[in-house]
């Protein structure tokens, strides 16, 4: 992918592969062919409204750790600042994967108060499953962030590790990424290329600031 008019390795001859494959563009592709030339307005309420879904499970989410108006200040900074806003005037997958992302939080969270209410419990778990599923095909990232906060919840809050409970949720992000990386074969081998070594430069550029050692990633903020 390119950024700031640089490029890491992602192209091809088919173009770009980054970290946002086409999935989180699905709902947007469905209303361009519904809406046809007319879908100009409708993809911009489109996006305003996933952003201000987006806010909401990050307020919810904030107020599980701090006070509200802690989460409130904090949600009105994230939603105010230059790099929400601007992708408020266009169609990219970014929103969907913020919605999809503070939506996972909360369930999860939300799921953990019905630890005694298994069906309470497992419902709310298999909405966390299905947002993971989805997402995994909207942005790389969540092949690894997600487990990670569940893992972290856990630990940092000493309790014991539920291991049908993670592996539950870590099936989500197995089998979605195991299907996104056979679509990628089934698409890239019509072209001679090779699914796997398009996802390792994927890699390399998610890691791209520390090939230069941890110190060099400081330097982002000087």
């Amino acid at each position: 992918a390119g950024f700031l008019g640089k490029s890491y390795g992602g192209e091809s001859k088919i173009g770009y592969y980054t970290r946002y494959p086409h999935g989180g563009t699905f709902i947007y592709a469905f209303l361009i062919r519904k809406f046809g030339e007319n879908s100009r307005p409708i993809l911009m309420q489109t996006t305003v409204f996933l952003a201000a879904l987006a806010l909401i499970f990050m307020y919810l989410t904030f107020s599980y750790f701090f006070s509200q108006r802690a989460s409130f200040l904090a949600t009105l900074f994230i939603g105010s600042s230059v790099g929400y806003l601007q992708f408020l005037d266009c169609v990219n997958p970014y929103m969907t994967s913020e919605f999809a992302r503070f939506a996972i939080m909360y369930f999860f969270l939300a799921a953990e108060r019905f630890r005694e209410k298994k069906p309470a419990l497992w419902g709310l778990l298999f909405v966390v499953w299905l947002l993971v599923f989805a997402e995994t095909f909207s942005s790389l990232d969540y092949i690894m962030f997600p487990q990670v906060f569940f893992w972290l919840y856990y630990i940092l809050s000493r309790q014991k590790m539920p291991w049908g409970r993670l592996t539950f949720l870590a099936s989500a992000t197995l089998s979605a990424f195991t299907l996104h990386f056979l679509r990628g074969h089934i698409a890239l081998k019509h072209y001679g290329m090779n699914a796997g070594v398009a996802f390792l430069k994927l890699f390399e550029e998610k890691t791209l600031p520390f090939h230069k050692g941890f110190t060099h990633v400081l330097s982002f903020f000087t």
